[in-house]
């Protein structure tokens, strides 16, 4: 993982940590990409619909949550999902496990020490 990426995978767990605070609280949670230092990075640089940073020498530098799957598209078969649908059913107990579920997941992906 870059520097840049694991700056960017430290500054989304913490927000992924306030929006369990947030949540458990009753109040909105900031989703999505404009709220995603992750996708700051990855998705607004993108060529293509893909999430990587593509270089001059033509080597590819990819989101560490797309490049735990190769597969993987976007934040598609991760917790953000359940956020999601938990915001839209409107259900707070739902979205508080999900919540947490998503921030587990980014501290997963953090290099081991």
């Amino acid at each position: 993982m870059t520097k840049q990426g694991l700056k960017a995978l430290r500054v989304s767990i913490r927000h992924w940590a306030k929006n369990v605070r947030t949540a458990e609280q009753g109040n909105t949670v900031a989703i999505g990409p404009d709220n995603c230092a992750l996708c700051r990075v990855y998705y607004y640089r993108i060529t293509g619909n893909d999430c990587y940073i593509r270089h001059s020498n033509g080597k590819r530098t990819y989101c560490p949550v797309c490049n735990e799957n190769p597969v993987r598209e976007y934040c598609e078969r991760t917790p953000y999902n359940e956020v999601r649908y938990a915001i839209n059913v409107q259900d707070r107990d739902r979205l508080i496990i999900a919540c947490k579920d998503e921030l587990n997941f980014l501290k997963s992906l953090l290099p081991k020490k």
